[in-house]
């Protein structure tokens, strides 16, 4: 699965953003994305705010959803009973904050966030962060990584919205 995962995403890594995915409602791709994390998850505590980003469209891109998809993955790992993913638009830009409340990422893991192999996981990990950041420079946003007071981490992807009058939803 996981080298699947890895070839889709690097085969379009290169690409340019491609007007053939049309767009999408924001908040409909939010909801779909958390409603099948969640099922494959059942077990998982999963807070989802889309509210804020309905009438508003995302390239609807399968990287894009693989990315989100590898930052609950990692929140779900580390902090199963709690995980938040909230959708804001800020200027033009969608915003995905995924929070946990786990340990936080160490000092090394912040500086060398989203560089490959690096993984508090230990050896064969590391490549999902590594891909997420990719993907939304792939597409015109970034990767922004915070520790909170008291334990847990946000990590905030950034992606240009697309233009309203593509959208396909």
């Amino acid at each position: 699965r996981c080298k699947s995962i890895v070839t889709d995403i690097l085969h379009s890594a290169g690409e340019p953003r491609s007007e053939a995915l049309g767009s999408i409602d924001a908040r409909t791709f939010i909801d779909d994305l958390t409603k099948a994390w969640q099922d494959a998850h059942p077990s998982a505590r999963l807070e989802s705010r889309s509210d804020a980003v309905g009438g508003v469209a995302v390239l609807a891109d399968p990287a894009l959803r693989q990315a989100i998809w590898n930052l609950l993955e990692n929140a779900g790992d580390v902090s199963p009973q709690q995980v938040c993913l909230a959708a804001t638009q800020e200027a033009g830009m969608l915003v995905l904050s995924v929070r946990d409340r786990g340990p936080g990422f160490s000092p090394t893991m912040l500086q060398h966030f989203g560089q490959p192999y690096q993984s508090s996981k230990g050896a064969g990990h590391g490549v999902g962060l590594f891909l997420v950041v990719t993907v939304a420079r792939r597409l015109g946003g970034r990767v922004e990584t915070t520790n909170l007071n008291g334990g847990g981490a946000v990590v905030r992807l950034l992606v240009p919205l697309a233009h309203t009058q593509e959208m396909e939803a």
